[in-house]
């Protein structure tokens, strides 16, 4: 996807059940409930190609979080529900560096 838009932003985007699949959910999908997500950028890669995001759920909808980060166009890496690139995993990513430190997975 593209880059985060700043630094710290909000998606206020109501979510309801896709009308293909009863266990995927979707923006404005079927009986949508008012959602709210506020996502914080952590780090950037060094290519800019990935972010570290905190997500700080308003509301608690099912999926809200991977919902919204994909209606952003800011798929979670390795999710092969609502991601871009299910092949994607943590080992293909080049390490961030948060407060000093690098983000290692453990």
């Amino acid at each position: 996807g593209d880059p985060p838009p700043g630094d710290d932003f909000t998606v206020d985007a109501a979510i309801g059940t896709s009308a293909d699949s009863s266990l995927r959910r979707i923006v404005d999908g079927l009986d949508a409930k008012l959602s709210q997500t506020r996502f914080v950028v952590e780090s950037r890669s060094e290519s800019r190609e990935h972010a570290l995001l905190r997500a700080m759920p308003r509301t608690g909808r099912t999926h809200q979080i991977r919902v919204h980060a994909s209606h952003l166009g800011l798929p979670i890496c390795g999710d092969n529900v609502y991601g871009a690139e299910a092949g994607l995993y943590a080992d293909d990513l080049d390490l961030m560096v948060t407060n000093g430190k690098r983000v290692q997975r453990t």
